[in-house]
């Protein structure tokens, strides 16, 4: 597994050359973060709990001076502790995403150092037991903001913040009776690999 992550990290940074655009048109990215859980037994959001990490990449792709599309997957844990209920879980979850850009030459410069965005789309997530009843697959709409900063002369390399709510339509991921409510805020940092 390392060495296809190597070998997929060398390939990008050899066929990049610019930032995504007409001629450029993908980014493979990969980034950290932290998961935050607001359900039956609790609202863990805005917490940045760093005991629910999670990690992912993703791919993307330039669509128009407009929107990108990006398909990503998320690896990590979730749970929730407020001194009395606890729990801890496993999920991945696998979002394709619409992303509208505020860099399109009509609202900012398409080449602005900061570029913010907003996100929407859909997804699925599979849950792990962890002694929980946490289990089964849910329907997710992610929803969301972000913004990319060009670390590089040659805008190779960018780094990218974003903060996603998932919206989950059949709530499996839950644990504990009384409600069906379950919903994640998910924040991420990564690098992004232009080519």
């Amino acid at each position: 597994m390392k060495k296809l992550i190597t070998t997929l990290f060398l390939t990008v940074i050899l066929l990049s050359a610019h930032a995504q655009n007409a001629n450029q048109k993908w980014g493979l990215g990969l980034y950290v973060g932290t998961t935050e859980y607001n359900g039956v037994l609790g609202n863990g959001f805005f917490k940045l709990n760093p005991f629910y990490p999670m990690g992912g990449f993703f791919l993307s792709s330039y669509l128009d001076n407009n929107f990108d599309a990006a398909l990503q997957v998320n690896f990590g844990s979730y749970g929730y502790d407020n001194n009395t209920d606890y729990f801890l879980a496993k999920k991945i979850d696998a979002d394709l995403l619409l992303k509208y850009k505020f860099t399109n030459g009509n609202i900012l410069k398409e080449d602005a150092l900061f570029q913010p965005f907003v996100a929407v789309g859909a997804g699925i997530a599979k849950y792990s037991n962890y002694k929980t009843d946490a289990d089964g697959m849910d329907i997710l709409i992610p929803v969301g903001a972000g913004i990319k900063l060009s670390v590089s002369e040659e805008d190779l390399i960018d780094l990218q913040y974003q903060f996603l709510y998932n919206i989950n339509l059949t709530n499996r991921g839950n644990v504990g009776e009384g409600g069906d409510k379950l919903n994640f805020i998910t924040h991420s940092l990564g690098m992004i690999f232009n080519f």
